[in-house]
């Protein structure tokens, strides 16, 4: 590397640091003023019941009321790293909630950190890398999310083990020969995306298989499979049976579809024009979080059985209103991508549908959706290499959600690459119309 260029690097290093210093400042100062009812909560709503419950009771239970017992509402990943905290620190302590915090913090800018990698490795330039990285780190778009939600729910998790695994097939893709141990490892990061969020697992396989296809010898192909079998049964096996011994059912990934395909898909979510009081005044009939839909739970006998309620509920209503059901599919895809307002307004919290945030923050998400889809477009056309293993770790995680009302916490599985990608496009394109400019004062 020639002085200049590691000058460049050093640089480029200087206004990481800077960047993740100054987001980590503006996080905390958020938390000490607009958060600030947030700091000692111990937890939020099922994940954070759940992680006291490992704390206090050591299972893992509780998800909804105390006194519940045994859930598999979640993967058992993150709540029982946040329980580990609060059995060690106690639930809802100062040092806890710190501890928490410190670890909300580092997954999410590690998952920023690893999108830079990703799109270094793509030959993406490097202003738009830093630019991608100084907006997520820097602008307050996800505050919430990232530094309450992240304490204990997997999306942070989530999209740190996502870009592992999408920075090791780009490596593996560059590769002449995959070996055994390559394979291992892109065996078990896939499924660790599958244990810890199905939909990015979807993506996570579908990507592996396409590098197989790829870079794998056919006559390898059968030991690819059978590692990729071995390595997903030993990471689901474990959570299967105990789910099988203490729910009575053996459940691979969690339990609460029901319940979330009961809010998304009713005659409310179609007919009323504010879909945002639809949205509340069914969850807060169906869901065992609040006291009807606790009744509810309570006399169907538990969480399974009240789950399999709602689920012929979801059946029958699907098989009377079929054309409903698929117009509320194809909006939720649509707005995954392109969220509306009322996504950042949350049952029981004052409602900032107008406030002038929330329109910011909506248009950020709408030009990043627009920008990035543009974007890996734009990189399977022209740039080719690489691009093709973004193209279903970004798009298949969307489509299990379409059943369900999704809702931010959901989406930032896809959004730090879709900033990403909007960077990538404006930078490539500058670049190019640079190099035409400069290939045309040459010729004249």
């Amino acid at each position: 590397m020639t002085q200049s260029g590691s000058l460049d690097r050093r640089w480029t290093t200087i206004i990481i640091v800077l960047f993740i210093l100054g987001g980590v400042a503006f996080r905390l100062g958020w938390l000490a003023t607009i958060g600030h009812d947030y700091w000692l909560k111990g937890g939020t709503a099922e994940a954070g019941n759940i992680a006291r419950a490992i704390a206090e009771q050591h299972s893992f239970a509780d998800s909804y009321q105390p006194g519940q017992g045994p859930t598999a509402h979640l993967s058992p990943v993150s709540p029982a790293i946040a329980g580990g905290v609060y059995l060690l620190f106690g639930y809802g302590t100062p040092l806890s909630e710190a501890v928490l915090t410190a670890w909300a913090l580092a997954i999410i800018f590690f998952a920023f950190w690893l999108c830079y990698r990703i799109f270094e490795e793509l030959g993406s330039p490097p202003l738009a890398r830093l630019g991608a990285f100084g907006l997520l780190a820097m602008m307050p778009l996800n505050f919430y999310t990232e530094i309450v939600n992240f304490r204990i729910w997997e999306g942070g998790i989530t999209v740190v083990i996502a870009g592992l695994y999408l920075l090791h097939l780009l490596k593996l893709d560059r590769r002449e020969t995959i070996t055994t141990g390559d394979m291992w490892k892109m065996a078990l990061l896939a499924s660790l995306c599958l244990l810890i969020n199905p939909p990015t697992g979807l993506g996570a396989y579908a990507a592996g298989t396409i590098l197989m296809v790829r870079k794998v010898p056919r006559p390898a192909w059968i030991k690819t499979v059978l590692i990729v079998a071995v390595t997903t049964l030993a990471v689901l096996t474990p959570w299967t049976i105990r789910n099988a011994v203490v729910m009575g059912r053996a459940i691979p990934f969690r339990s609460n579809l029901p319940v979330e395909m009961a809010l998304a898909n009713h005659d409310g979510m179609v007919h009323d024009a504010d879909r945002f009081k639809a949205f509340t005044d069914h969850y807060y009939v169906v869901h065992p979080a609040r006291p009807a839909g606790w009744a509810r739970f309570k006399a169907a006998g538990g969480e399974l059985p009240y789950f399999d309620e709602l689920a012929r509920e979801n059946r029958a209503w699907i098989k009377a209103h079929p054309g409903d059901f698929a117009y509320l599919c194809a909006r939720h895809l649509v707005e995954f991508m392109f969220p509306p307002a009322w996504y950042w307004d949350s049952p029981g919290i004052t409602t900032s549908t107008g406030s002038t945030g929330t329109i910011v923050k909506l248009a950020i998400n709408w030009i990043a959706s627009t920008l990035g889809l543009l974007g890996l477009a734009y990189g399977l056309w022209r740039v080719g290499r690489g691009y093709i293993y973004i193209l279903p770790m970004l798009l298949l995680p969307i489509l299990p959600y379409m059943i369900v009302q999704p809702i931010m916490r959901y989406r930032y599985i896809i959004f730090s690459m879709l900033v990403f990608l909007s960077f990538d496009l404006v930078g490539r394109l500058w670049a190019n119309r640079n190099a035409a400019r400069r290939s045309i004062a040459s010729e004249s």
